[in-house]
């Protein structure tokens, strides 16, 4: 089989207890493929981190519901199919918001607020790849040689040093999912059910090639696919691919727990797949 599944937790879940909040998912299907990151959330006023976690909850509503929306569409997909995919898990985690009393009018923005997620997507037909990520979840394709044919964009680049230096409640506020008076992004962009978060999603659709690699991930894996030797790895395609996946994550977080140790989920594809 040319997909594999990784999630691994973070290295500090036993010294910072934090119920995971990534999920990942494949329609039994299709080749469709989506991961998401739930947005660690403030701890509550006992000090104690919620569990379980709201933001969990919106990463798996958010999977689910693309997964069943692309199935729908398959048949005759095509790229503008893409947002709509958005669209439906965007306005189910919308639903799983309200039914937690958590809106606009309710939430502060820090210990009551809007449970949310990042994500990535894949659908392969015809040789195409349709995709879309946002915020710092992200999409990755390497050619046969391992070099690096595509990365989607990564989050914050509207953003300066001032902005991410401003308070949690005062950041939320005035720059999750924000809109200019004239439309144009003013912040960054997470699924949380708020129509504005269209306005920070990255989109497209890539020509595959014979021996291309392509990685769905959330952020703790990103650095890892900006490292040669795990592209190298990935190349190999041992069948243990799992196990050597793990040996090799244990060595780079003893080497650096800031950069390898996060919460991480990957989806890694090789193209075609068999």
């Amino acid at each position: 089989m040319n997909v594999v599944s990784i999630t691994e937790p973070s290295s500090r879940a036993k010294i910072e207890p934090h119920p995971p909040e990534d999920y990942i998912l494949r329609s039994t299907l299709h080749p469709i493929f989506v991961v998401a990151d739930g947005v660690t959330l403030a701890p509550g006023a006992d000090g104690r981190y919620p569990d379980p976690s709201g933001a969990a909850e919106a990463a798996r509503v958010f999977c689910e519901t693309a997964i069943r929306e692309a199935e729908k569409l398959f048949e005759n997909f095509s790229e503008k199919d893409l947002i709509d995919i958005f669209r439906a898990g965007n306005e189910a985690v919308g639903e799983y918001n309200r039914a937690q009393g958590r809106t606009k009018e309710t939430i502060d923005h820090v210990t009551f607020d809007l449970f949310s997620t990042t994500t990535a997507f894949a659908l392969l037909k015809d040789g195409k790849l349709y995709w879309f990520s946002l915020c710092d979840s992200f999409v990755f394709v390497f050619d046969e040689t391992g070099k690096e044919k595509f990365t989607s964009p990564g989050p914050f680049s509207t953003l300066n040093d001032a902005h991410a230096l401003e308070q949690r409640r005062v950041f939320h506020r005035a720059y999750r999912n924000g809109v200019s008076p004239d439309g144009k992004p003013n912040g960054y962009g997470v699924v949380t059910g708020e129509s504005s978060a269209e306005t920070y999603l990255n989109q497209g659709v890539i020509d595959l090639a014979h021996g291309d690699l392509i990685a769905l991930c959330t952020d703790g894996f990103e650095s890892y696919l900006k490292t040669p030797d795990f592209i190298s790895l990935l190349k190999e395609w041992p069948g243990d691919l799992k196990e050597k996946v793990r040996v090799f994550s244990a060595k780079k977080i003893k080497e650096d727990p800031s950069l390898f140790g996060q919460e991480r989920s990957l989806i890694v594809i090789r193209y075609p797949i068999q």
